[in-house]
């Protein structure tokens, strides 16, 4: 009986043991798909309201992934501040390496926000296949909210370096 409880310990501790070497080789063959680089701050700051702006470039399926993001604030730049249908505009461009110059490689239209909001997000996948060919990209992310029919805001970049597709 001590025999036969001793076996059943050690096929249950090998069990134990494959689990956590699955689980282990499971984390290890993850791909590198969720690294993403991006860079967020003020980029219109007024009296009464404030612009706030992200950029993001992501491996997204394989070929890349460029967001646009801004926030309408107010309040010292601390409080969400919502504006009415058409208020916020985002747009990006994609931009691709090419010694030492970043030259833009895809743009997209501007987008407008289709309801009230304090905030707007836009974003493209480029799919399996790096939009312009293999390299080093970043997003140049456009943000900007209107008041009393002025638009405030500007632009941001993904970051100084890049990131290397796919």
């Amino acid at each position: 009986m001590t025999s036969m409880l001793f076996v059943k310990k050690l096929i249950s501790s090998k069990l134990v043991l494959g689990a956590f070497l699955a689980v282990g080789v499971a984390l290890v063959a993850v791909p590198a798909y969720a690294h993403f680089m991006y860079e967020h701050g003020i980029t219109s700051e007024e009296d009464e309201h404030c612009t706030w702006n992200r950029a993001e470039i992501s491996h997204g399926s394989g070929g890349g992934y460029a967001e646009s993001k801004v926030k309408s604030r107010r309040g010292l730049c601390g409080l969400s501040w919502d504006r009415p249908i058409g208020h916020l505009k985002v747009k990006w461009k994609l931009l691709k390496k090419d010694g030492s110059s970043w030259p833009v490689c895809h743009s997209s239209s501007n987008y407008y926000n289709g309801t009230t909001a304090s905030q707007m997000t836009v974003g493209n996948d480029y799919g399996s296949t790096p939009h312009c060919g293999n390299g080093v990209y970043k997003t140049r992310a456009y943000g900007y909210l209107k008041n009393s029919g002025t638009w405030w805001g500007g632009e941001i970049e993904s970051g100084v370096t890049g990131h290397t597709l796919p």
